[in-house]
């Protein structure tokens, strides 16, 4: 366990660490506007995303950590599944960008939906590997995938490509090349059967889509009201931040996920063993929140500099978040191992509409302020509801 959780922290530390240090690197080369329109595709990209994987990274990583007697008979052929699903969602797509957009807007939808359909292939890669239990290999994995495109989009930029989708380009390009050395995962597209599979990845798909509408869609709807674009980009670097921060969270939420999993925990017992666990779980949230909001401003000045002084008032409100984050991954991700879809998703929707609704409602008249509450809001309520659900109500069974 503790050699597992190692590898985890490492690689999520070293592509974490890769991908701030890329954040920083393209937000000081852009500039508020042009980085506010970056981190924008980039928000909208994962919900498109979503579509492009269906769920199946998470359906992947259940069946390799232990198969379900359903998915026994077709469980060889999930490469090829995951391969049918892509194509057909990504065509459609496409098809539909180039129905809606033109110019730079369709040259920028279209290098997002390429960089989010490499990313979404490499996600799955991932998930093989987690599932089978080669966590040293996954670190290996992800570790070149990130170097790889880092490398490039340093070189896109100091060439003088520093456009939004020259950028999210280059990160498709080294997407599917990294792919394309990992082919003996990967399958002939199969279509045949696919009814099946969504019947099995349609939850992961309906939570993954729920939870990123109410953790990114603020920064979309910033776009639809009259929101300068500056001020979007000082959003966006105070939420970049945020986010550096709660993929921390990460290797443990997945070590629980695959402990219950394989183990075969009754509801009760994993009840019991995760209550435990939360009270460390808040401990080091409370911590971690302190810490950010006390040095907020020096944080965002040394990382940012100047042009994005405003960034340290977003992430001292979005530091609140962070007394949550942690807590709600592993009720999730317990819940996931469990079979307790439903709950999960059920929260999930629940805090979508009223982080929805509140940023409808809030966001003309506050602008990024409202955005920022809006995070804070949805990861309190998502744990409020997530231990009402799997804890209390488990309790009273």
């Amino acid at each position: 366990m503790l050699k597992a959780l190692t590898a985890q922290w490492i690689a999520t530390l070293f592509v974490g660490g890769i991908s701030f240090l890329i954040t920083i690197f393209i937000a000081r080369n852009l500039g508020p506007q042009a980085f506010g329109m970056y981190a924008s595709a980039l928000a909208a990209g994962s919900m498109l995303g979503i579509l492009m994987d269906g769920g199946m990274r998470n359906l992947v990583l259940r069946e390799r950590t232990r198969v379900s007697p359903h998915l026994q008979a077709i469980a060889p052929d999930l490469p090829g599944y995951v391969m049918g699903h892509a194509l057909c969602t990504s065509s459609v797509l496409i098809f539909l960008a180039l129905l809606l957009f033109e110019d730079v807007y369709l040259r920028l939808a279209l290098a997002t939906l390429a960089c989010f359909l490499a990313l979404s292939l490499n996600q799955v890669t991932s998930s093989f590997k987690r599932g089978e239990g080669a966590l040293i290999a996954d670190l290996r994995f992800q570790a070149g995938a990130r170097t790889a495109s880092a490398v490039l989009i340093v070189l896109c930029v100091a060439l003088g490509y520093k456009e939004p989708w020259q950028i999210l380009g280059t990160w498709a390009f080294a997407g599917f090349v990294y792919l394309a050395l990992f082919k003996s995962y990967w399958q002939v597209p199969r279509f045949h059967g696919l009814t099946k599979i969504y019947r099995a990845a349609l939850p992961f798909m309906a939570l993954d889509l729920a939870i990123t509408i109410y953790f990114r869609s603020n920064l979309v709807l910033l776009n639809f009201f009259d929101v300068a674009p500056e001020l979007i980009g000082q959003f966006a670097a105070a939420f970049r931040l945020c986010e550096a921060v709660i993929m921390l969270t990460s290797p443990l939420s997945l070590l629980l996920f695959r402990h219950y999993r394989a183990k075969n925990y009754s509801i009760q017992n994993a009840r019991i063993h995760l209550s435990k666990l939360l009270g460390a779980a808040i401990f080091i949230s409370i911590a971690g929140t302190f810490l950010v909001f006390i040095y907020a401003d020096q944080v965002t000045m040394l990382i940012y500099r100047q042009k994005y002084q405003d960034s340290a008032h977003m992430l001292e409100i979005m530091a609140f978040m962070l007394l949550f984050v942690l807590p709600n991954a592993m009720l999730t991700q317990a819940a996931l191992a469990l079979d307790k879809h439903r709950v999960t998703i059920f929260a999930a929707t629940i805090v979508a509409i009223v982080t929805l609704t509140f940023n409808i409602f809030m966001i003309p008249a506050h602008g990024i302020v409202a955005a920022a509450w809006a995070s804070v809001l949805a990861e309190a309520l998502m744990f409020a509801l997530m231990s009402i659900f799997l804890l209390y109500k488990t309790r009273q069974n």
